[in-house]
């Protein structure tokens, strides 16, 4: 009774993984369907840039701030005739948007925050111009550096406590009566003459 019991138990837990597989199975190819019946509702549009900023593919594309795709591909493109290499960025985008991304439509690279991701950012188009096509390239405006940025900032800074460091030397000399001015201040005559002076002209 107990072999016969092992042999049971034994045949349930094969079973068990049989159904288990045919429902992963299952699983993989609803999902596998499902994302080439997405990509069929997609087209690519292209950009072309000096340097990404870090931009990664399956990074998101914005337009307007609304998610429509994501980047599908990077390469560097050999140099052309101006003897320049560049970046060239793909990206898969819904088609229920294309009307939106016209000729006059640009393309950025933006950052979340200071130290986030990077994400690529699309204009609305003007509806008198053509709508992009299938592999057609979008305008592109340069990145924002958050480098530079950063580092333009810490010299505003310096450049501030420098002035103020300088604000403090020039009130300790008019303190101390240094200066015309610091002699108007602390000049106990020159001050009464200057009180005489004011109560003659009222």
């Amino acid at each position: 009774m107990a072999a016969k019991g092992r042999i049971k138990d034994k045949t349930v837990a094969v079973g068990g993984l049989i159904t288990a597989s045919i429902l992963l199975a299952l699983v993989a190819i609803i999902i596998i369907s499902g994302q080439q019946g997405l990509f069929k509702h997609r087209y690519e549009i292209r950009a072309r840039m000096e340097q990404v900023s870090g931009l990664q593919v399956g990074a998101p594309v914005w337009l307007a701030g609304v998610n429509v795709g994501s980047v599908s591909e990077i390469i560097f493109i050999p140099s052309d005739s101006s003897g320049k290499t560049c970046v060239e960025v793909r990206m898969k985008i819904k088609k229920s948007v294309q009307k939106y991304i016209r000729r006059d439509s640009k393309a950025r690279i933006g950052t979340l925050g200071l130290l986030g991701d990077k994400y690529v950012a699309i204009t609305l188009g003007s509806a008198d111009q053509p709508m992009l096509e299938d592999g057609d390239y979008i305008q592109c405006t340069s990145p924002i550096d958050f480098e530079e940025l950063l580092s333009r900032s810490v010299n505003v800074v310096d450049d501030v406590t420098e002035a103020i460091h300088s604000f403090k030397g020039i009130a300790e000399k008019i303190n101390r009566g240094e200066g015309t001015v610091g002699q108007l201040i602390n000049n106990p005559k020159l001050s009464r003459d200057l009180e005489r002076f004011f109560a003659l002209v009222n």
